[in-house]
């Protein structure tokens, strides 16, 4: 989690990068992992205990970022997260998405593709030319 954190506030997009060799070599990442401290929520807590956290969309979520500087605070419930099933994606982003992380490892124009022919793969009469793209 440390690393997904560090990686996430440097910017970095989420993908191959973050585990490259080279990612794991870099001492900017590697000091900012170290310092991530993971805690519980005393709401998602309870809920937990209680067995009312499993589904729920209520649960809380906080992150708090501390410098020097003083302090950040984001909370949100897990409704709000976008992707989950109280906030999905919109066509757009979801094809948006699929062409940044997938253009990543085939390129852009196979990617495209790929996404052009996963839209109806009732048109596909040979899975060999879904394969052929990847």
């Amino acid at each position: 989690m440390q690393w997904i954190i560090a990686n996430a506030l440097l910017g970095y997009e989420p993908g191959h990068d973050w585990v490259a060799a080279t990612a794991f070599q870099d001492d900017r990442r590697q000091a900012l992992a170290a310092k991530v401290r993971i805690g519980e929520h005393p709401g998602a807590v309870e809920l937990w205990a209680t067995g009312r956290a499993l589904g729920n969309p209520d649960v809380p979520i906080e992150v708090v970022v501390r410098t020097k500087r003083g302090e950040f605070k984001k909370g949100m419930k897990y409704r709000e997260i976008l992707g989950c099933p109280d906030n999905p994606m919109s066509d757009k982003q979801l094809q948006e998405k699929f062409l940044r992380l997938t253009g990543r490892v085939v390129g852009r124009e196979r990617a495209e593709r790929l996404l052009e022919v996963s839209k109806d793969l009732t048109r596909v009469a040979d899975i060999r030319h879904i394969t052929s793209l990847y």
